[in-house]
């Protein structure tokens, strides 16, 4: 089991609501959701990314990575600390 990190900079961002931590935050039962609406950041560096993205992608510090080609996305810190906010139209 994974301890959760608390964020170094505020939860607050501008343009998006934050919906909670992991991928039931976005009401999926299984796995991470891929709609365009909602984003992903990681909560040791504070990158965002869309869910959609549909290519090779890693945060700053490479905790949090997408792998296209595998199927694969998390962050070595466990899931629980993936941020989901979803963007306000």
């Amino acid at each position: 089991m994974y301890e959760e990190i608390k964020p170094q900079f505020s939860l607050e961002l501008e343009g998006f609501k934050f919906l909670g931590r992991g991928p039931k935050a976005t009401g999926e039962t299984m796995g991470w959701s891929r709609d365009a609406k909602f984003y992903y950041r990681c909560v040791k560096c504070g990158d965002s990314m869309n869910a959609a993205h549909n290519k090779y992608w890693s945060c700053s510090c490479k905790a949090v990575n997408l792998d296209k080609d595998m199927g694969r996305f998390g962050s070595w810190h466990g899931d629980i600390n993936i941020l989901v906010y979803e963007k306000i139209d």
